[in-house]
């Protein structure tokens, strides 16, 4: 069949072997268009409107989406998710292996490392900074506090119970 100008099917199509499309198939007017086998698409392919899927899909090769990506299940993905833009997760994040944040992080809610390795360094226990620590109220402590180093007080120094000092101690 050969078909050399512009055609309309005012009924269904049925197509039982191989279809070969060497140019643009459009589906307009919001009709459903169902595929009950493979669609293989080997160029760039453009969809104006939703794609639904019902089942497994496997997209091999570049995706790119111009709006929104609506996943109603469990996303796997093998490999590196690349975020360019603002990111909103409603729900918990869960990581199973390390995390590398390379900018600034800013933590709204409480912050808790729920670890319990014991510190005997600055390069050990649960929670380890390099840099200074920045702290704007108060800190307690409750274990040893060790401090390496001078230490400047600038405020009142108040002790409660027993105080013990090896060395000299000088008041200026």
């Amino acid at each position: 069949l050969t078909v050399s100008k512009a055609t309309a099917l005012k009924s269904t199509l049925t197509v039982t072997g191989a279809t070969k499309l060497n140019s643009t198939l459009t589906v307009a007017d919001g009709k459903a268009t169902v595929l009950g086998g493979t669609l293989q698409v080997k160029q760039g392919a453009t969809l104006d409107s939703t794609l639904a899927v019902t089942g497994t899909s496997t997209l091999t090769g570049a995706v790119t989406m111009g709006n929104t990506l609506a996943v109603g299940g469990a996303t796997l993905l093998s490999s590196t998710l690349d975020v360019v833009g603002a990111t909103y997760l409603q729900s918990t994040l869960k990581v199973d292996g390390a995390v590398t944040l390379n900018s600034g992080v800013t933590i709204s809610g409480i912050l808790k490392v729920s670890n319990d390795t014991n510190a005997t360094s600055t390069t050990t226990g649960a929670f380890q900074v390099v840099g200074g620590v920045g702290i704007g109220k108060d800190l307690w402590v409750g274990g040893l506090a060790n401090i390496k180093g001078a230490t400047t007080l600038q405020s009142t120094l108040s002790v409660t119970g027993n105080t013990s000092l090896a060395g000299t101690l000088t008041v200026t």
